[in-house]
């Protein structure tokens, strides 16, 4: 089902709500590109079954994590990969069975990486590396692709609209890696400027990792964003031992502990303290 029409009214036209929007935002499961570290942008490739098993773990997260409850509606990128999770997390948290709708849109894609997309890490050309070297917010990838800035500013809009159309609920939304933490480093008003000493990096998001915001409308035409929750694979540890249906396999996923870095606790305290401030979405 394509997304819902934007509301008639135009975001200063409608009227203010106190009421808080959650955002359960969410990358899909890992791929075959993925695991050979090639650029996808928004070229595609299959779920790995690995990957397969982590929307499972996702899906039983969601049946079983008390704070991800009462999900009304469910929003996904058009591509494969986001598509294939987001239809396997909803039939294992029994979304599916309950008739929660599910809407895709585009403007939730990933970012195009131009000339880079299906090249291996390993096998970049010297221009193609020092651009990643250099890579800024605002730089657009080599050969027609897009910035930062730019999935940012589509995703706003996507984001913009679910939230109009969505007061007061709780909406899953599956996407995907570079697309989220563009996304979550602008709603949080953090400084990505290369004249930010602080600044460390973009924010890498692991595959099924959840992240979850609040929005509230305050009034004036703005909107304050409050981070809840970021970059969260517990699941992949807590309910690596859960009953999934299709899933005859058993075993350890690597424990959550593991997977995050000091990069992402970094990130998650300056994105805690940003999230306190007003913010345009």
């Amino acid at each position: 089902m394509a997304a819902p029409p934007p509301s008639e009214s135009s975001p200063r036209q409608a009227v203010p709500s106190s009421k808080k929007t959650t955002l359960v935002l969410v990358r899909h499961g890992k791929t075959v590109w993925n695991q050979e570290e090639r650029f996808q942008g928004q070229q595609d490739s299959a779920l790995l079954p690995e990957g397969e098993r982590g929307a499972r773990l996702l899906g039983a997260r969601v049946k079983s994590d008390r704070a991800l409850a009462n999900i009304t509606a469910v929003y996904t990128s058009d591509l494969r990969r986001t598509r294939h999770t987001t239809e396997m997390v909803m039939l294992t948290s029994g979304l599916a069975d309950a008739g929660v709708p599910l809407f895709t849109d585009a403007r939730l894609r990933e970012i195009n990486f131009g000339a880079l997309e299906g090249q291996q890490h390993s096998e970049l050309n010297d221009e193609h590396k020092a651009f990643l070297a250099e890579w800024t917010f605002d730089s657009r990838a080599p050969g027609g692709g897009e910035s930062r800035a730019g999935v940012a500013l589509r995703m706003t809009a996507a984001i913009d609209d679910i939230v109009r159309e969505h007061r007061g609920e709780t909406i899953l939304i599956v996407t995907h890696g570079a697309s989220l933490s563009s996304w979550l480093h602008v709603a949080l008003q953090i400084d990505v400027r290369p004249s930010n000493k602080h600044f460390t990096g973009m924010l890498e998001m692991l595959n099924t990792a959840v992240n979850v915001v609040t929005v509230q409308d305050k009034g004036d035409g703005s909107q304050m964003v409050r981070l809840k929750r970021l970059g969260d694979v517990s699941h992949q540890e807590k309910w690596s031992g859960h009953d999934l249906r299709n899933d005859g396999e058993q075993g350890t996923l690597p424990s959550a502990r593991d997977l995050l870095t000091l990069r992402s606790l970094f990130i998650f305290a300056l994105g805690f303290v940003a999230g306190r401030k007003m913010c345009r979405l």
